[in-house]
């Protein structure tokens, strides 16, 4: 039984001629487990270290990549932008519920991170890694490249103050090539509020725009001694356009009508401050007026309203009607005498036989050319009778004017003047002739 137990275990021996060493140089368990203990560390879990190795992925979401290692996205999502399939990512994760991904560009200077959270399960979005060489430090001026152009969390730089207006700030205080960004902020002089661009150039000279509190967009030039204030820039629409010296594109227009050009005139067009030769009748739809208020105005001038009024108010005019009673034909005629504040009238009354008596009145109604009579005025008259074409015809007798003044009918009242003839004599027909001034307080 023994000598089988020995051969089955005859595959198991070590033979001298398998060994690298003699017996003499192989060390024992008891030793190596001395030698064990003087090791200055105790050896690492391979599956618990961090490899140098690089794992190439492909087709791989890099939100799943949650693993210690470095790693190549050859193709894949969620990977840093701008990054190409040759940037290294590297993942240091946390625990088991946070972590870091690195991203580090082997053909460019790229370098960002993300980091990720179990808890809500979510990653943040790749940041990318200024060089700090490159940037502008709000604490570093000391460079023109570096100038702050507006303050930390504002919009500019500086502001006007009621002491301080915007051409003085400039001056004494952003005389230094830059830009920058300054409020004009209504003081001292009170026009609309601007947020401005300021060019300086340095030299005492700066250029200014921006944009008014009323929308409207301006510009301004400063200098040592001078300055321009804030100038409105036109609107585009709403100026005329030229196109070369002293040309426009269109023709001008006032609300909507075009301007006459002085080529569409007519070449006999008269002007106002020359004289001016008609050779054909002139229609006016209105009375031109003349403001030459001399007199003699010679025979090829026009004649004034007033011109017209006067020769109308010396005029004789002449009126055939009837008197008031009926019975006379009246052909008068009368002339008003504005200055004289009177009226001439000189008529004839023609009466057939039978149709007067002696005393019969003759009442001119003479409302159409005097509004009132003034009764103060003392008339003065020339009367005379006549007969006529009767040779047998006899006469004798006088009249007088006995009122004038306002006349008051049956329905309406007349400025009226009255005479009375008191004549005797036979025959068919009878004359009476009268020539007389009376008192007017009032023309029609």
């Amino acid at each position: 039984a023994k000598t089988v137990y020995v051969n089955q275990q005859l595959d198991k021996k070590v033979n001298v001629a398998d060994m690298r060493k003699p017996a003499s140089d192989v060390a024992g368990t008891e030793e190596v487990n001395a030698k064990q203990d003087k090791i200055g560390y105790t050896p690492a879990d391979d599956s618990k270290v961090f490899h140098s190795t690089v794992t190439q992925l492909n087709s791989t979401d890099m939100n799943t990549v949650l693993t210690a290692g470095f790693y190549r996205l050859v193709s894949g999502t969620n990977g840093m932008p701008n990054a190409d399939m040759w940037t290294i990512y590297q993942v240091i994760p946390l625990a088991s519920t946070n972590g870091v991904q690195l991203a580090y560009g082997t053909n460019n200077a790229i370098l960002g991170m993300r980091s990720w959270s179990f808890s809500g399960n979510t990653f943040t979005s790749w940041v990318q890694f200024a060089d700090d060489s490159k940037v502008v430090h709000s604490t570093d001026t000391s460079n023109w490249q570096k100038q702050a152009m507006f303050n930390p969390g504002d919009f500019k730089i500086d502001t006007t103050s009621p002491t301080t207006d915007f051409a003085t700030l400039l001056r004494s205080k952003y005389n230094k090539s830059g830009i920058v960004y300054i409020r004009d902020n209504d003081d001292p002089s009170h026009a609309s509020i601007v947020d401005a661009v300021v060019i300086c150039e340095g030299i005492s000279w700066w250029y200014a725009y921006g944009v008014a509190g009323n929308g409207n967009f301006v510009h301004r030039r400063i200098r040592a001694t001078d300055d321009t204030g804030w100038v409105i820039n036109a609107d585009d629409y709403k100026v005329v356009h030229k196109s070369g010296a002293n040309n426009f594109d269109t023709v001008p227009t006032v609300n909507n009508n075009p301007l006459l050009l002085a080529s569409s005139l007519p070449s006999d067009l008269a002007r106002t401050g020359q004289a001016n030769t008609f050779n054909l009748a002139q229609t006016f739809s209105i009375a031109p007026t003349i403001t030459d208020a001399s007199k003699d105005k010679g025979d090829n001038q026009a004649a004034t309203m007033a011109d017209l009024k006067s020769v109308e108010d010396s005029a004789w005019h002449y009126i055939v009607t009837k008197d008031m009673g009926g019975k006379a034909q009246i052909a008068l005629l009368y002339q008003k005498d504005v200055a004289g504040e009177c009226i001439h009238v000189i008529f004839t009354a023609d009466l057939e036989a039978g149709d007067y008596s002696d005393g019969y009145s003759i009442k001119l109604d003479m409302s159409s050319v005097v509004i009132s009579f003034n009764d103060n005025f003392d008339p003065y008259a020339s009367m005379s009778d006549e007969h006529s074409n009767k040779s047998s015809y006899t006469i004798s007798g006088s009249g007088s004017i006995i009122n004038f003044g306002t006349y008051k009918g049956a329905f309406e009242s007349y400025e009226v003047v009255d005479f009375t003839s008191n004549l005797l004599g036979s025959g068919t027909s009878h004359d009476i002739k009268e020539s007389t001034a009376l008192g007017v307080s009032e023309f029609a």
